[in-house]
């Protein structure tokens, strides 16, 4: 998935007082504490641009207490509490702000917002609907709304979210990297390389654009396209371990096996736990015929992950070739029983 954006911290400009009131009705000490708390909260504003946190939080605490219902001050500072990494003191406040003003578009998206990259797996849309419906219609608010729905799989939805996204904001780099992500995920790989490379011309230091880029062009079978991208990548980022893994794959369909070997090395390099990268690794030795060396990675990729069959599969067809077939057997009757299709007819041939 793309980058996170910051959270913008919008100005909100307080109209001057007037009073349609009686001076019968006027009720001074209201309109003084109200006059007293808009000039710091502006005061606030003016930090905030500064990026002076702490100085706006005492600010729009002391307006806070002056006006207990002022919605802005509540919104800006949740904001204000986000940047200043207190999430929990954050979502506080906008759910403050919503309970004064229930149709207050702003407060739901930058609840959802926080509830988001707190925890992303357990993020609702409800707050990203209720803003929408309520009127906030920034692009960022259909965005992230998307986003939820790509972590939820609902991929067409997703895209139609992106997409508006895009209307509002035609430069959004990481809405033209999602709205990839959600085609290349519905099999509609031409559309996504395309929204790809829109993602990079905004942003040409968004990494992950370029990787999902290679891995696109994977499935479309141009494999030197892929090489060219994890490269750039790799360019950008020297110590993006799946970049190198993905590249190293690449160049092993090309026939490079040394070029893949020195790639899958230099992602074990910068992750040992990399089992990606072990298994790949391994899959080499074995093409060279160096089965022992193959055998003790394939091993490696098991402790980290017992259950994963591809590498049962590969280490039996290794085993097969050291001529210890039981043990060949073995592994492949493990792998079929995890799902892997093609060593169904392996095991045919132990019976």
């Amino acid at each position: 998935m793309g980058k996170l954006v910051l959270l913008c911290i919008s100005i909100i400009l307080i109209n001057p007082f007037v009073s349609g009131q009686d001076n019968d009705d006027f009720d001074e000490i209201a309109y003084k504490n109200k006059k007293t708390s808009e000039k710091l909260f502006n005061k606030a504003i003016d930090m905030i641009r500064n990026k002076d946190y702490y100085g706006a939080l005492l600010e729009l605490d002391n307006a806070l207490k002056y006006k207990p219902d002022f919605r802005e001050a509540l919104l800006h500072r949740g904001k204000t509490r986000f940047m200043l990494n207190d999430k929990i003191g954050a979502i506080a406040d906008f759910e403050e702000a919503v309970a004064i003003d229930p149709g207050y578009g702003e407060a739901f998206f930058n609840r959802g917002f926080v509830k988001f990259v707190t925890d992303s797996s357990k993020s609702s849309i409800d707050d990203f609907n209720q803003a929408i419906e309520k009127g906030f219609s920034a692009p960022e608010a259909y965005y992230y709304r998307g986003i939820v729905k790509l972590l939820n799989n609902d991929n067409n939805s997703a895209i139609a979210d992106f997409s508006v996204a895009i209307e509002k904001k035609p430069d959004y780099a990481n809405a033209f990297h999602d709205r990839g992500t959600a085609k290349q995920r519905i099999g509609d790989y031409q559309g996504a390389i395309y929204d790809y490379r829109l993602a990079v011309s905004y942003d040409p230091e968004l990494v992950s654009a370029y990787t999902n880029m290679g891995y696109t062009k994977k499935k479309t079978g141009d494999y030197q396209g892929a090489v060219d991208d994890f490269t750039v990548a790799l360019q950008i980022d020297s110590t993006n371990a799946t970049a190198y893994n993905l590249r190293g794959g690449a160049r092993y369909t090309l026939g490079d096996y040394e070029g893949a070997a020195k790639d899958f090395e230099k992602a074990i390099e910068l992750d040992e736990g990399h089992y990606h990268a072990l298994s790949n690794l391994a899959n080499v030795m074995a093409k060279n015929g160096e089965t022992e060396e193959a055998v003790e990675l394939y091993n490696k990729v098991l402790e980290i992950k017992p259950e994963h069959g591809i590498t049962l599969l590969n280490r039996g067809l290794v085993y097969e070739m050291m001529g210890m077939l039981d043990k060949a057997c073995n592994d492949w009757q493990m792998a079929e029983s995890l799902g892997i299709e093609e060593a169904s007819a392996y095991v045919k041939e132990c019976q």
